[in-house]
């Protein structure tokens, strides 16, 4: 079993079809794999990291979501809502105080998730 989490970086650099693009190379790459589980993007703190980010982020996970289709050994991941605050940003008790690096509580919540999520699979 494999679990990609990967795409942020490309986001703040790249548009979002240029970063779909590179997902795309990557997964027919993995093609031969039996298991391959695709996390979408995590929100970010837009409050330190403005809504631009957040609007690619939101684009970017509804792409990838389709790409996954595309493929049929490879599954989607959704984050959880438990990231999120009220105003659809990542909760400040979740990140470094960065607005994107999970802290330890952010990173048990997202272990968690996927521990439940792969057990459903």
């Amino acid at each position: 079993t494999v679990i990609i989490a990967v795409g942020i970086n490309d986001l703040r650099k790249a548009p979002v079809k240029t970063a779909i693009s590179r997902y795309s190379s990557l997964l027919n790459e993995l093609k031969e794999l039996q298991n391959v589980y695709i996390h979408e993007v995590l929100p970010i703190d837009k409050n330190i990291l403005g809504n631009v980010l957040q609007n690619k982020i939101m684009v970017f996970n509804q792409e990838l979501f389709k790409l996954t289709k595309e493929f049929a050994n490879i599954h989607y991941l959704p984050g959880s809502s438990v990231f999120f605050d009220s105003n659809g940003s990542l909760k400040p008790s979740l990140h470094l105080g960065d607005g994107l690096h999970l802290n330890e509580k952010g990173y048990d919540i997202w272990i968690n998730q996927l521990r439940k999520q792969l057990r459903k699979q």
